[in-house]
């Protein structure tokens, strides 16, 4: 599992490559980018397709995915400025190889056991690390109504090698109990990655177990 920064223009490359599918890399993808989080399920979006132009509204611009309108402030202009965070969960290899030449419903149960995980993971770093910051040096840590994020499932890795993987793309906007849209927390969503790969490791071994006897 691993965690980089977004910056603005960043949002080309996963709408070219990963939410496009234009590469080799990506090509094998079959399950389109959906929508997820509880600020996603505000907006009325989660479980929806990602289209580029809602992927360059929020991640390029800081805007409503659905209407391009501002989510307080914008990220015209600020080529520093960090967009969101790229989260990419990713099961051992040997999960992979058993998904790659399992026969029958393995790849099926193998694929489900991995989005399952990765959803799991996914809900602890929203109820642990979806916060921001207040007040004069941001000294106050405050709620939020969850995140606003993108899920691309894949099968290969660059060398094309099998490797079953997902990007989570969680923008850096969320809105504060006032109203406010804010930046997430960031040292929040770093402090927790640890634990959320352990416990999508977890589930993962659980769900495949359960679904193919696994051990």
């Amino acid at each position: 599992m691993s965690l980089t920064k977004m910056s603005p223009d960043s949002w080309s490359y996963y709408a070219s490559e990963v939410a496009g599918g234009r590469e080799d890399y990506y090509a094998a993808s079959e399950i389109p980018g959906l929508f997820l989080g509880r600020g996603a399920t505000v907006f009325g979006i989660a479980g929806e397709e990602v289209s580029t132009e809602a992927l360059e509204r929020l991640f390029g611009h800081g805007a409503d995915p659905r209407d391009g309108r501002c989510l307080g402030q914008s990220f015209d202009g600020r080529k520093d400025a960090v967009a969101g965070f790229a989260v990419t969960f990713s099961p051992t290899k040997s999960v992979s190889a058993l998904w790659a030449v399992g026969p029958g419903r393995i790849p099926d149960e193998v694929t489900k056991a991995h989005l399952v995980a990765t959803r799991e993971a996914f809900s602890f770093l929203e109820e642990n690390a979806a916060f921001t910051r207040r007040a004069k040096g941001g000294v106050h840590q405050v709620d939020t109504e969850g995140f606003h994020a993108a899920s691309f499932t894949h099968r290969t890795s660059r060398a094309a090698d099998p490797q079953l993987h997902t990007h989570v793309l969680i923008a850096n906007k969320v809105r504060a109990e006032d109203g406010r849209w804010l930046s997430i927390d960031g040292r929040e969503l770093f402090s927790h990655l640890t634990a959320a790969g352990m416990l999508y490791k977890a589930a993962l071994r659980a769900e495949l177990t359960s679904r193919l006897g696994v051990s």
